[in-house]
């Protein structure tokens, strides 16, 4: 832009109605071989877009449909904390920067299902249960105008969900309500102050009819320049409530829970360096509409970093940094782990990059989440890690990355290593191919399993294992395009994780692990524990544009999700045996026109279309 030349004399500009229509109809038919059936569907629905003024636009999604969404990468969880999937809905990634605050607004949160079913497991099983909530609409503000005012605004209502439950002798069926009437809302409000500095306030709420409780977050963030932009103040808070609206005896057995950071920071020149504190009270919880993976914590950190912004030599570019921290729980206040880190990357004149990082826990941490029970901490030894990348000129028809991540626990010859490559080939300006493959494998690996209980139902043992996992992730994608008008994508998905236990160990008060006597074997013999995870997806998208803005897509989706204790098979066997496992198939045809205001004004009054 500072290269740009000016340009004088416009005077007088009225901008023109900025109001488009979207609407769509949508055909589906899926085959769902895992329960035997076949279902056709047909949904409408439109998306609206006005711009109030120069700088805000409203857009709304009326009876929104995101059948044609990339199907997420699912992963097999072994870890105490949720998995975080990418938001891949249109309507929720454009225009969406303002609502980047904190973490308190996760929009995967929108459409998926919070309920538990309520069932007597002795008499009752169930039949179906949702896999989420039907997004009924979503209107969204978003813009900032000259005077550097922000400002965000989401608001979205989700359906109503039921499972059916089977009572086991008699074989009559009931509709169960997992998740009420939901109503999501955001408000963000950011100014941009001089020297680049800025401050913002946001809000989220969660609504939930029939009873059920409700969330509220606000937060507020300040990030504070000198006139140099050298030094930078930053710190952010926010305070969580969770509450039931119409049962006050509820409200008093909830508890508020707050969030803080601060940091000082030197953010120019070669040298940059900078310190923070963080913490999260034991009861901060934004998950009803945020992420959060866990509270209860307390974080101090220091981190350094050089690195060259001209040409030097035979770099093109060069940095390198190292940073610590050290960590306590936030009530009560005890020490939980402590490590640094570091790391350099340079690329060359050649635009070849490579890298390396390492880490190191030098002493022993204290787990308090790994155990899932309150009051239990398991204690880790030391650790380190030693990784490394290189990739190739990405200006290249082909591109090659490749990855390599080596961690070790001497003290219980526990080890990890994981191998990862991609290539990107751009066949010609028509066609692309890019493929990734990782592999990973840990050995001797220790973690919860499960909880037995006394007769009395008090907690009797926290059983953990010591495991091997094998995890493989292949991904493949191809683009071809037609021509300006008409192209095509396609991506398939393999995931695999094999997880053998070795044995078992009781979790004792003091954080160590005793041998138990559990085998993790089942009525009928079979290991109870053992895993055998394949995840397959197949994505393939057909897109044709019949006018400006206006699109037939068809899309066809293949998934194969499995799950057994067959742990003594091979790749090769273990896919072949997932081709052969019953799958789900979609196939869905949506048209896609859009109409604006002013052309269409233009071809029904004629005259100047503004």
């Amino acid at each position: 832009m500072n290269q740009s030349g000016v340009l004088r004399g416009l005077e007088d500009i009225k901008p023109p109605v900025r109001l488009s229509l979207l609407p769509y109809a949508t055909t589906i038919y899926t085959n769902d071989g895992v329960n035997g059936k076949e279902k056709f569907s047909f949904t409408g629905g439109m998306d609206l877009k006005y711009g109030i003024n120069e700088s805000y636009t409203l857009d709304m999604a009326l009876i929104p449909d995101f059948s044609q969404v990339q199907s997420d990468n699912v992963v097999l969880n072994l870890s105490a904390y949720e998995v975080q999937y990418s938001e891949n809905r249109q309507f929720f990634t454009e225009g969406t920067e303002l609502f980047d605050k904190g973490d308190l607004v996760y929009s995967r949160r929108i459409g998926s299902t919070f309920g538990e079913i309520s069932y007597n497991n002795e008499t009752e099983e169930v039949v179906s249960s949702p896999t989420a909530a039907p997004l009924i609409n979503a209107t969204k503000i978003s813009g900032r105008n000259g005077g550097g005012w922000g400002l965000g605004f989401l608001n979205a209502l989700t359906n109503k969900t039921h499972a059916s439950i089977r009572n086991i002798e008699t074989g009559e069926t009931r509709e169960e309500q997992v998740d009420p009437l939901t109503n999501f809302n955001v408000l963000v409000v950011d100014k941009i102050l001089k020297n680049n500095s800025s401050i913002n306030l946001i809000n989220t709420n969660v609504t939930r009819l029939d009873g059920d409780n409700d969330a509220n977050v606000t937060g507020a963030s300040v990030s504070l320049l000198d006139s140099t932009n050298t030094y930078r103040f930053s710190a952010f808070g926010a305070v969580s409530n969770i509450y039931n609206a119409e049962d006050a005896d509820v409200v008093s057995e909830l508890e508020d829970g707050y969030k803080y950071s601060v940091g000082l920071s030197k953010v120019s020149g070669s040298f940059q360096y900078g310190v923070s504190r963080s913490a999260e009270s034991k009861d901060y919880n934004p998950n009803d509409f945020g992420f959060n993976r866990a509270a209860n914590s307390v974080s101090h950190n220091v981190s350094l970093m050089y690195r060259i912004f001209k040409p030097m030599g035979v770099f093109n570019y060069y940095r390198a940094n190292v940073s610590g921290s050290y960590r306590q729980l936030f009530e009560p206040r005890t020490f939980t782990s402590t490590d640094v880190y570091a790391s350099t990357y340079a690329q060359f004149k050649n635009f070849w990059g490579v890298g390396m990082s390492s880490s190191l826990k030098p002493i022993d941490s204290y787990d308090y989440f790994e155990p899932r029970e309150e009051g239990y901490y398991f204690v880790q030894p030391g650790s380190y890690s030693v990784n490394s990348w290189v990739e190739s000129d990405s200006r290249k028809a082909v591109k090659i990355y490749v990855s390599q991540n080596t961690w070790r626990r001497p003290d219980w010859e526990q080890a990890y290593n994981s191998l990862g490559a991609s290539i990107r080939y751009r066949v010609n300006n028509r066609l692309s191919i890019d493929f990734r493959i990782s592999r990973e494998s840990s050995e001797d690996s220790k973690g919860y399993v499960t909880k037995l209980y006394a007769d009395d139902e008090s907690l009797d043992e926290i059983i953990f294992g010591e495991r091997d996992v094998l995890t493989t992730n292949n991904i493949l994608g191809t683009k071809y395009t037609f021509n300006n008008k008409m192209g095509l994508t396609l991506r398939v998905r393999h995931y695999w994780s094999n997880v053998k236990y070795n044995g078992f160990y009781d979790l004792r008060g003091n954080g160590q692990l005793a041998d138990s006597e559990y085998e993790g074997i089942d009525e009928s013999g079979q290991k109870r524990h053992d895993t055998n995870f394949n995840a397959l997806n197949v994505d393939f998208v057909y897109f044709y544009q019949i006018a400006p803005g206006s699109f037939l897509n068809v899309v066809w989706k293949d998934s194969i999700s499995s799950s057994d204790n067959n742990t003594d098979i091979n790749f090769a066997k273990n896919f072949d045996k997932t081709l052969s496992l019953p799958q789900v198939n979609s196939l869905s045809v949506r048209l896609t026109y859009f109409i604006d205001y002013n052309s269409a004004r233009k071809y029904l009054f004629g005259g100047n279309s503004i």
